[in-house]
């Protein structure tokens, strides 16, 4: 088992959080994509020996802690979340923590009412990237790896990419067709006006999702 971070915007961040997303797709960056049998063997399903050209690199059994964007208070808009950890070791505390404003819902954890030193309001915007593991809410338990595709995803799959975020549409089976549509846009919006067009291949990953913190016991107890 093996532990990795993953990036999501903030309508995906909403849809995991609603349970709406239980899959998701990235795009395979092999150096010959178009000879796929060469590179994942004949089935297109074998991951053995192919790890190093997975998009997140995760296999089944793997947790992959979400990353979104993210404040702290203004008091700490100076330090960065390196810097943020290193004080709170540094202070005795177990594990580092701060006050932290989730921009995908507003969500506040360890939010200081009153100043202490953190400062009145949320500070300044930073970047999925830029946050660190201490400070990721939510964890994903990889349950399936698939090589395919991208235009083979169904509409019962593009239900569960969360897509109905962006078109109110309920996943069910009648739906099915506008939601590829509406995949199909988010997918063009996301990579380029021709990248569905493209049909690139993707490594599909399914998994739950646990409303917590990778290290917490919340994650442990749900293995």
């Amino acid at each position: 088992m093996a532990d990795k971070p993953i990036l999501f915007s903030a309508p995906m961040v909403r849809a995991l959080l609603d349970g709406r997303k239980t899959q998701t797709r990235r795009v395979i960056n092999a150096p010959s994509a178009h000879d796929a049998i060469a590179v994942f063997g004949a089935d297109f399903l074998t991951l053995r020996g192919n790890f190093d050209l997975l998009p997140i690199r995760a296999l089944r059994g793997d947790r992959l802690w979400v990353r979104e964007a993210w404040r702290s208070m203004d008091g700490l808009d100076g330090s960065n979340a390196t810097e943020i950890a290193a004080n709170c070791i540094e202070a005795g505390y177990r594990r580092p923590w701060a006050p932290l404003h989730y921009e995908a819902d507003g969500a506040r954890v360890d939010w200081i009412a009153e100043l202490r030193g953190f400062g009145t309001k949320a500070g300044r915007y930073r970047h999925a990237r830029f946050m660190p593991r201490w400070a990721s809410r939510l964890t994903l338990i990889v349950t399936d790896v698939r090589v395919q595709r991208l235009q083979d995803i169904s509409g019962e799959e593009c239900a569960a990419e969360g897509v109905c975020e962006f078109a109110m549409l309920p996943p069910t089976d009648a739906d099915a067709a506008d939601a590829r549509i509406v995949f199909r846009d988010l997918w063009n919006r996301l990579h380029g006006p021709e990248a569905w067009d493209a049909n690139p291949w993707v490594a599909a990953y399914s998994f739950r999702v646990i409303r917590a913190n990778i290290d917490s016991e919340a994650v442990g107890y749900a293995l």
